[in-house]
């Protein structure tokens, strides 16, 4: 018998932020580069002690930056998904635990993820 008040609902659909289907189709997660751009930013921002001059220039040098690399993209060269190799690593590994889902039992399965998160 439960005591206590039922669950409620979650503020956010599971389909929203489960990146399970991220990692089963090798997508990239944006988080990782959008992040990285935000913290240089920041740098940039900080590092310059706010002189709007210094800070536009370090902005256009930005600016070629993404150019050049959608250049690349635009002659059809493949950027690479991981910025390192750990990355590309970990995300196999989290994928062969998703992939053998159905021939493990719930308990040897989340002791997978639980190693995988501790280890990762």
């Amino acid at each position: 018998m439960f005591i206590g008040r039922p669950r409620r609902s979650p503020l956010f659909p599971i389909e929203m932020w489960n990146s399970k289907y991220i990692t089963e189709f090798q997508l990239p997660s944006t988080k990782n580069s959008v992040e990285f751009w935000h913290r240089n930013l920041q740098n940039i921002w900080s590092s310059l002690r706010q002189n709007f001059f210094r800070f536009l220039v370090r902005i256009l040098n930005e600016n070629e930056k993404v150019d050049a690399i959608c250049s690349k993209l635009d002659a059809g060269e493949e950027l690479s998904v991981y910025s390192k190799v750990e990355y590309k690593q970990a995300n196999q590994r989290l994928l062969e635990i998703i992939q053998n889902y159905s021939n493990l039992n719930e308990n040897d399965y989340f002791t997978q993820c639980v190693n995988f998160v501790y280890f990762t």
